[in-house]
């Protein structure tokens, strides 16, 4: 589970890497999940990591949920 104040650090393709501060956690109904503003182009850069969670549905085989953590630059970018 990610806190808000935990350090995310990613490493590039070139391996250097960046680090992020956690900023926000939110879980949504997969149905009402507000894509444009998880996705969105423009603004402050961010990182966004989608992930599953809430209740397994064995019928469908997929969780009901979509848990979404972002996160902002550290220093320099």
């Amino acid at each position: 589970d990610s806190v808000v104040g935990q350090r995310v650090i990613v490493t590039l393709a070139d391996g250097s890497t960046r680090e992020y501060q956690v900023s926000g956690r939110s879980q949504w109904n997969k149905a009402e999940l507000p894509v444009a503003e998880v996705f969105r182009p423009s603004g402050e850069h961010r990182l966004t990591l989608v992930t599953c969670g809430g209740a397994f549905d064995r019928d469908t085989g997929r969780y009901t949920d979509n848990v979404v953590v972002t996160a902002v630059p550290v220093g320099v970018q």
